[in-house]
């Protein structure tokens, strides 16, 4: 009995170091996302498309890059920056008021390859039909499961140009990997849903870990992309 109470006062600084590097192993340094080894057979091919002469988007694709498509481990991508075109009257909603998020999306989806994705932005405000309202004023609108190869982003209503990567990021986790709002319900993540009609887009930071685990399995998967 001696002899095993010595060997286990010996063994239990070793055990709680043990412990204590395994928490560090697991939740890394604190941040609210840790990178995610991934690989994807499949090229992801990225099309940004300016709309109506927008400016200052270049600092929001070079975070997009850094904080969401590295971060979560994806290497085997490319970006595509396409040169500015104006959105036709033909994308104008019923009310005549502004451009439809919905008609701009099935416009860049037509012109996109079959495999490749484009993500517009413009600068003019955008609206879609919800279930009350036939002209619902949105930040961005993208499609889940999948459905089309593109989404819409608009820096009309955003209170900072720091918020773009985000609106980016999030619209194109919904419709290219089809992410649903954050089931973890983190308030600092980006794909937390905005339960009102103000964006909080200024008080969300990362992809939290839960989304970023979701889109790496979905990867690994093989399911992501639009035919």
């Amino acid at each position: 009995m001696t002899v095993y109470y010595d060997v286990m006062k010996m063994l239990k600084p070793l055990t709680l170091i043990l412990i204590a590097l395994s928490g560090l192993l697991f939740f890394g340094c604190g941040k609210g996302n840790d990178k995610i080894a991934v690989k994807n057979d499949r090229p992801i091919v990225i099309n940004i498309q300016p709309l109506d002469n927008v400016t200052n988007y270049a600092s929001a694709i070079k975070e997009f890059e850094q904080k969401y498509l590295k971060e979560i481990g994806i290497e085997n991508y490319t970006i595509h920056i396409l040169p500015n075109r104006m959105s036709p009257i033909s994308t104008m909603n019923d009310a005549e008021t502004r451009n439809s998020a919905d008609k701009l999306i099935k416009l860049l989806h037509g012109t996109t390859k079959p495999g490749e994705f484009t993500i517009g932005i413009t600068k003019k405000d955008i609206s879609t039909e919800s279930q009350n309202n036939q002209d619902c004023d949105v930040l961005g609108l993208s499609y889940p499961d999948r459905q089309k190869r593109a989404c819409i982003t608009s820096t009309y209503r955003l209170k900072s140009e720091n918020d773009l990567w985000k609106l980016i990021a999030h619209e194109f986790s919904r419709a290219y990997f089809s992410q649903q709002h954050c089931a973890a319900d983190n308030e600092k993540c980006i794909m937390q849903a905005d339960n009102d009609e103000n964006s909080h887009l200024d008080q969300k930071e990362f992809l939290c870990d839960s989304c970023a685990t979701q889109i790496a399995e979905r990867i690994s998967a093989n399911q992501y992309g639009i035919p």
